[in-house]
């Protein structure tokens, strides 16, 4: 195993018990503002013109929509590194790339089957 080449010891198993949790918490950064713009959009009480040219252009709601985004890249980049540090006993000087890793894979498995 790769981790065996950085010290590393847990298994896949290990990996996956702390991931899927992980995961659930960081996307759970969105919920909030993802309900909210729903619950906007759907009711009426704000218009789907409004909502597109106010995320085209700079405005007070684009600047929340990046916050959220970069909370959610920032919650991501905290707790994958935490989880491989946990799960395989790594330093965090192989905790924290192992984990940006992790997330840079996530996001590309997001971006081929989910868009």
């Amino acid at each position: 195993m790769w981790t065996a080449r950085i010290h590393g010891i847990g298994s896949f198993d290990d990996s996956v018990a702390l991931v899927g949790p992980a995961v659930a918490v960081c996307t759970a950064v969105t919920l909030v503002s993802d309900l909210v713009i729903g619950a906007l959009l759907n009711t009426g009480v704000m218009a789907s013109d409004v909502w597109m040219r106010d995320i085209t252009r700079p405005s007070l709601t684009l600047g929340l929509v990046w916050a959220h985004l970069l909370g959610y890249v920032a919650a991501f980049l905290v707790g994958l590194p935490v989880v491989a540090r946990n799960a395989h006993r790594l330093p965090w000087r192989y905790a924290l790339p192992v984990g940006w890793a992790t997330f840079a894979i996530y996001q590309g498995v997001l971006l081929v089957f989910v868009r």
